[in-house]
């Protein structure tokens, strides 16, 4: 667009002037110069490694079975975790996910080197690679929602007002752009991966938060995941 601008005004001025001035040549030539659409000003494209979205579905049917292995286990155990089943599943995989994407994010936040890596439009595998985990967790945080049964569980899952699943339909969407575009996947390192060190500990307050009897057994490994997620919540987030 810019290109197609500068030559517009090119001609213009080209044609504003007398036949003959010293300038209409010497601007007609930059503008054939330019090739329609290009500027010189503009970088070149990116070059586009893997933007493939397949990876992605093997993790989050991963997650959906465990999910459901967990159910039946929670519902045949009997006790306080058959009360709400759901609630009981999304704790073990959400446990699992945000260690798997706090660990990689770290790794590659703090021990990979990533000079002169182009920071809006390089192609970084750690970055694509927890876009394709978020993308799948996102994936299976909204069908958690879907399939649990109306109630205190599906109202758990999707927060007042249906917060979360907001949450979880905006990182779907932000993860399908860093994934198919190639877009910040420098930033998508830290923002998909270190600030879940948090969350691992806000899975286990959910936990207790979900059931009581297991809170009131277990006080003091509550009081001690509150107080861990706030030291890491505070600087992190």
């Amino acid at each position: 667009a810019c290109g197609i601008g500068h030559s517009a005004r090119l001609r213009h001025h080209a044609f504003a002037e007398p036949l003959g001035s010293a300038c209409i040549s010497e601007r007609i030539s930059v503008s054939a110069d330019l090739p329609v659409g290009k500027s010189s000003s503009l970088p070149p494209a990116p070059v586009l490694g893997d933007v493939s979205m397949q990876p992605a579905f093997a993790p989050f049917v991963g997650m959906m079975g465990l999910h459901l292995g967990c159910v039946y286990l929670a519902k045949r155990n009997g006790g306080e975790l058959a009360t709400k089943p759901h609630l009981a599943a999304h704790f073990v995989v959400t446990l699992l996910a945000f260690s798997a994407l706090a660990a990689v994010g770290c790794h590659g936040w703090f021990v990979q080197d990533l000079s002169g890596v182009d920071t809006i439009a390089g192609y970084v595998g750690a970055g694509r690679l927890l876009s394709l985990m978020q993308l799948s967790f996102m994936a299976y945080e909204c069908m958690a929602i879907v399939i649990a049964p109306e109630g205190k569980e599906r109202a758990a899952l999707l927060g007042p007002g249906g917060i979360m699943l907001i949450h979880h339909l905006a990182v779907v969407g932000l993860a399908y752009l860093v994934c198919t575009r190639q877009y910040m996947h420098y930033y998508a390192i830290f923002f998909f991966g270190v600030p879940e060190l948090s969350s691992v500990a806000l899975a286990f307050m959910d936990l207790f938060k979900a059931f009581p009897e297991l809170k009131k057994a277990n006080a003091a490994a509550n009081e001690a995941v509150r107080t861990l997620f706030a030291v890491a919540f505070l600087p992190i987030r």
